[in-house]
C-alpha cells in the first residue's frame, strides 16, 4: 500500500493566479487508534486512520479518522451510540429493538440500514446520507424530524436552521471505507473537505471559482502530489510545493 502522506514537507502553497490554497500537515498523533471503558462507557477512538468496530449487537461501523463512537456498557438492552466526528453505520435488524444514534445536532433512530453520519465540531453543518434502508432523523434543536429514503443526503446548517434534502449517488459519500474516494459532479469545496481527512492535512483556498468547479474522479491509495496533478489535468488549478521546517 502506497504512503498517502508521503511528501517530507510540514505545507503546501498552491499558486493560482488571483488566489492561492494551502496545504499544511496536521499534527501527527502517536496513537493510531485506541478503545478503553471509561466509567459505564466504552470509547473508541480513531487519529488519523479509518477504524473498523463491530457493536455487540453484530452492526458493524467504519469510524473515519479524528472520529469518536462512544456506548453503554449495557449495550444489548439500548441499541445507542453517540458520535463525534463521521462514521458509515451497517446495522443489524432487531425487530423490536431500534438503533439510535446521537451527535451534538441530530438522533438518528433506525431498524436496519446502511448510512453515513458526518458531525465534526469545526463545521457549521450535520450531514446524513442513507445508502440502503429507511431512517428517521430528528433534528435535536427544533425536535422536528423527517424520513429518509436510499441515495438522499440530508445536510442540516445548527447555526441557521436550514436543511437541505437532495438526491445523491451514496456510494459517492460511503466508498471512503474500501480505501477509496470517489467524487462524481461534486465541488471542489467539498473534495477538499474529504481531502482533508484522507491525507490528514489542512486545506485553505480562497479562490470562490475553483472551490466551486464541479469535478468527478477517483482517489485511491494515490500521494497527495499525484492528486494534485490529476486536479491539474482537470482544473485550472497549479501548483507549488514549498518546505517549511
Amino acid at each position: 500500500m502506497k504512503d498517502k502522506t508521503e511528501e517530507t514537507a510540514h505545507s503546501i502553497k498552491m499558486d493560482l493566479g488571483s488566489g492561492c490554497c494551502s496545504y499544511s500537515f496536521a499534527d501527527q498523533f502517536t496513537v493510531v487508534s485506541s478503545k478503553c471503558v471509561f466509567g459505564d462507557e466504552i470509547l473508541t477512538v480513531s487519529s488519523e486512520d479509518t477504524k473498523e468496530v463491530f457493536l455487540p449487537d453484530g452492526s458493524h461501523v467504519w469510524l473515519n479518522a479524528h472520529s469518536m463512537l462512544s456506548y453503554s456498557l449495557k449495550f444489548n438492552h439500548s441499541r445507542k451510540v453517540r458520535l463525534t466526528g463521521e462514521a458509515l453505520f451497517d446495522v443489524q435488524p432487531d425487530q423490536g429493538r431500534n438503533f439510535v444514534v446521537e451527535t451534538d445536532n441530530i438522533t438518528i433512530e433506525v431498524l436496519g440500514t446502511l448510512f453515513l453520519v458526518s458531525d465534526c465540531g469545526e463545521s457549521s453543518k450535520t450531514e446524513t446520507v442513507l445508502e440502503s434502508g429507511k431512517i428517521n432523523l430528528k433534528f435535536n434543536k427544533s425536535g422536528e424530524a423527517l424520513q429518509m429514503k436510499p441515495n438522499q443526503q440530508v445536510v442540516y446548517n445548527h447555526i441557521d436552521g436550514s436543511t437541505i434534502v437532495k438526491n445523491v449517488n451514496a456510494t459517492d459519500y460511503t466508498s471512503w471505507r474500501k480505501s477509496s474516494l470517489i467524487f462524481e459532479n461534486r465541488r471542489l469545496r467539498d473534495v477538499f473537505t474529504q481531502m482533508e481527512r484522507w491525507y490528514n492535512v489542512e486545506i485553505q483556498c480562497n479562490n470562490s471559482d475553483l472551490l466551486n468547479t464541479p469535478v468527478s474522479f477517483t482517489l485511491d491509495e494515490e500521494p497527495l502530489s499525484e492528486t494534485l496533478s490529476i486536479l491539474e489535468q482537470i482544473t485550472s488549478l497549479s501548483w507549488k510545493k514549498i518546505v517549511t521546517r
